[in-house]
């Protein structure tokens, strides 16, 4: 990512919106956890979460590895870990795309727009699964498919309804393509990681949020 644009999260407020994706950056030093994580993905990223704006706080809605998934304040984040970086990306609020359309036999234009009624519907959906447990057996399997050999065995088949289980990214893809846009062609929300979402050409960087 170029131009990287550093805030602090007491000066940010205002330029945060509901349904902002959060990409936190893997520590620097090496072998932590989310080093392996993000290197593992190809990325530079180890977790994601959604911005929402609770009683004029704003809250990052997550599943995270130890704790229940969970709507915390922004703030908390940076108060558990001190010298994170949470990359702030946008959706793009208008999209075109063709469909066939069998009944006139034509291709035909359409259009998208993300309003604040599916801004809503994003955010409910996140936050009514929050209490849920983080699926290791999902995130296990999602390793297992970048190994060669096993990921011939693994089942990517796409689901229309969406994962059972839920990890950090897979919340994201899932409330997206539910109410709006799949934001990443070609990929189960299953097996979608936060690096894979970065790439997503709906996704707009705006700035790094830092303590």
């Amino acid at each position: 990512m170029e131009n990287q644009v550093k805030i602090p999260i007491d000066k940010a407020g205002h330029l945060l919106s509901d349904a902002d994706i959060l990409l936190f950056r893997a520590p620097k030093y090496i072998f932590n956890t989310g080093w392996c994580i993000a290197r593992h993905n190809l990325g530079i990223h180890t977790h994601i979460a959604m911005a929402n704006k609770v009683n004029k706080e704003w809250y990052s809605v997550e599943f995270r590895e130890f704790p229940l998934s969970r709507n915390i304040p922004l703030k908390q984040q940076f108060e558990e870990r001190p010298h994170l970086e949470i990359d702030v990306y946008r959706v793009s609020p208008l999209y075109y795309y063709y469909e066939f359309n069998p009944i006139k036999n034509q291709v035909e234009l359409h259009k998208n727009q993300l309003t604040q009624t599916k801004v809503d519907k994003i955010l409910e959906f996140c936050r009514s699964l929050v209490g849920l447990s983080y699926s290791y057996k999902l995130i296990f399997n999602m390793m297992l498919a970048y190994i060669p050999g096993f990921r011939l065995i693994i089942n990517r088949d796409y689901k229309e309804n969406g994962p059972t289980g839920f990890v950090c990214s897979t919340l994201i893809a899932r409330s997206y393509r539910r109410y709006y846009v799949d934001l990443v062609n070609g990929i189960t929300d299953e097996f979608t990681s936060p690096t894979d979402i970065t790439r997503s050409k709906y996704l707009n960087y705006l700035f790094t949020l830092t303590r």
